[in-house]
């Protein structure tokens, strides 16, 4: 938590404009710096910001007339959305929003329950690429590691099926020797790399 504390203080500038600039409750904002909302409740104390009031139509913020919100609720709407990284979903929006903009709008679709619990859940492009591959071609998951640069897709796969995300069965299947060799393979590989001549 030191870490932490110190990593808040060295961006103070920046977490005291966004506080006093923003309505953005504790928690997104310690998100985007990376910290816990007590942390941030804590700096706000210590700091003695006056934080400014919340406006009526932010507390009532309105999905229908909001094309923000409405742009979100397509991209929510398309197969496999919760597949679909936060970065790529920004990029779809077409506009250059700042990324409490961005957090705020999410977080009244959430809170009124109007996107799936898990889109935009996903905050890396390579998973999101791994996951794009999986659905769409026959090939072992180890594979699409080395493909996407990710040595823990299995690892991810096996996380998220366990967080309650409906991940089906991979299109490539192990027949005969098939992962024999592919476990040879990946040993002469690594053999390969620490200079070794390989397996015989």
């Amino acid at each position: 938590m030191k870490k932490t504390r110190f990593g808040i203080r060295r961006r103070r500038d920046e977490v005291i404009r966004d506080l006093k600039e923003t309505t953005l409750s504790l928690g997104l904002v310690g998100e985007k710096y990376g910290v816990t909302r007590q942390a941030m409740s804590q700096f706000v104390k210590r700091e003695r910001i006056k934080r400014p009031p919340k406006p009526r139509g932010e507390r009532g913020h309105r999905v229908d007339p909001c094309p923000i919100c409405q742009r979100i609720l397509q991209i929510s709407k398309t197969p496999r959305s919760e597949f679909i990284s936060s970065d790529t979903i920004k990029g779809k929006l077409g506009k250059k929003l700042r990324p409490f903009q961005y957090q705020f709008h999410l977080s009244v679709l959430r809170a009124k329950r109007l996107v799936p619990p898990r889109f935009a859940r996903i905050h890396s492009k390579k998973v999101e690429k791994a996951y794009a591959i999986y659905f769409r071609k026959s090939l072992p998951v180890c594979e699409i590691g080395r493909k996407t640069g990710l040595k823990n897709f299995a690892s991810i796969i096996s996380g998220h099926r366990e967080s309650g995300w409906d991940v089906p069965p991979p299109l490539f299947v192990y027949r005969g020797k098939e992962r024999g060799r592919i476990v040879k393979a990946a040993q002469q590989r690594k053999l390969r790399r620490r200079g070794g001549t390989g397996l015989r």
